[in-house]
């Protein structure tokens, strides 16, 4: 089993040997059956005796899974699957965040406490006396 991150681009490489007379690998592909009614073919490459397929991001084309593919060579006009595997795509853990309100505080303002204290004078009042 290969495992490819979806979000990324991957280097996917297969050591490959071809036994025979041939005269010319026309092409080579990866395909990944989807499900959804239409296959994915990526092209590769091949050469010394090294298939290397460089596979795009696949985030909104690809369910993340186990899928199978197929290797598909064209050689001399024939078309060879030598190669039928399995792909885990995996979508790592993604976090996002944005303000959805703003709120600013009000502060209310500070008054000065003034504090009283009653001063109390006392009066002392005197009797008048009268003389007789």
């Amino acid at each position: 089993m290969i495992k490819i991150n979806a979000k990324e681009n991957n280097l996917i490489s297969f050591e490959t040997t071809i036994d025979g007379n041939i005269k010319m690998v026309e092409s080579v592909s990866i395909i990944i059956p989807t499900g959804r009614g239409f296959d994915i073919k990526i092209p590769a490459t091949f050469e010394n005796n090294l298939v290397e397929c460089h596979v795009p991001v696949l985030y909104d084309i690809l369910d993340k899974g186990t899928h199978s593919f197929i290797m598909e060579m064209v050689i001399d006009g024939k078309k060879f699957e030598p190669l039928t595997e399995e792909l885990f795509v995996e979508s790592p853990l993604e976090v996002k965040a944005k303000i959805v309100s703003e709120r600013v505080e009000e502060t209310s303002s500070i008054e000065p406490t003034i504090t009283t204290s009653p001063v109390i004078k006392s009066t002392i009042l005197s009797s008048v006396i009268r003389k007789r």
